[in-house]
């Protein structure tokens, strides 16, 4: 009777162990036909060298580091803004990830793409920003224009200085005269005139270098009189006419006979 009674448990005890092992191997184990598949990569952020760059960006810009992230988005532009598509998608990656702090990103990288002469690229992302409502800063736009005039993109910076007359920001002087002298560089005097006129409405003082450009474009089109007449109009304000301007003018009156 003992003996049975032990036999009984020791039955008892192994078919409660081999259901166990049973349970938990069924619990574990995966299907052959659903294989184990990886987490899915954030849209956002992208891969890990995304983030991380994107996050030394932002810790640098909240300690107000400027020059060293200017330095490390020099860098970044510069090889090809890997491992991002292009400066559009590096913002947009930045904006995503630090909201607070993309109106300073989009100026530091406007600014970046033009000293780093990618022109083409700083013009696409001012008209991104102009897109979603960001107003670039008054220094990066000054030497966006400066640039685009250098690289004789004349007709890109009539068309990024437009855009800023329908806003309701106040350009300076010198981008007034960068928008002039691109006008003029087109032949297109009119326009050159046009803003001009714009300028002299919204109370801002036109500067010696845009008379002379003004009176070069009158002289090599014909129009000795519009030209005669700027240069009075130079003197009424006071400005000092320089050899450039005297050079100008003589050489139209010589082209006239």
């Amino acid at each position: 009777s003992r003996y049975a009674t032990v036999k009984l448990a020791e039955s008892t005890s192994a078919c409660s162990c081999r259901l166990f092992s049973a349970s938990s191997d069924t619990t574990h184990s995966e299907p052959d036909s659903q294989p184990e598949q990886a987490p899915p990569v954030n849209p956002v952020t992208g891969d890990g060298e995304r983030l991380e760059k994107l996050r030394n960006l932002r810790v640098l810009l909240q300690q107000n580091r400027i020059e060293t992230a200017r330095g490390v988005l020099t860098s970044l532009v510069r090889s090809g803004s890997a491992p991002f598509t292009s400066p559009k998608d590096l913002f947009s990656a930045f904006s995503l990830s630090s909201p607070s702090l993309r109106n300073n990103f989009s100026y530091l990288l406007l600014s970046v793409l033009t000293e780093s002469k990618m022109i083409s690229e700083a013009t696409d992302l001012f008209f991104a920003l102009r897109n979603e409502g960001i107003f670039p800063s008054s220094d990066s736009v000054t030497l966006l224009l400066d640039h685009l005039v250098k690289a004789k993109q004349f007709r890109v910076t009539v068309n990024v200085f437009l855009n800023l007359l329908e806003s309701d920001f106040r350009p300076s002087k010198f981008m007034y005269g960068k928008a002039i002298q691109a006008a003029v560089k087109l032949s297109d005097l009119g326009k050159g005139l046009e803003l001009f006129n714009r300028m002299k409405h919204d109370r801002i003082s036109p500067t010696v270098f845009i008379y002379n450009v003004l009176i070069d474009g009158s002289c090599k089109t014909g129009r000795i009189k519009d030209a005669e007449e700027l240069f009075d109009e130079m003197l009424k304000r006071r400005l000092v006419p320089t050899l450039v301007t005297y050079n100008t003018l003589i050489d139209g009156y010589c082209k006239a006979g």
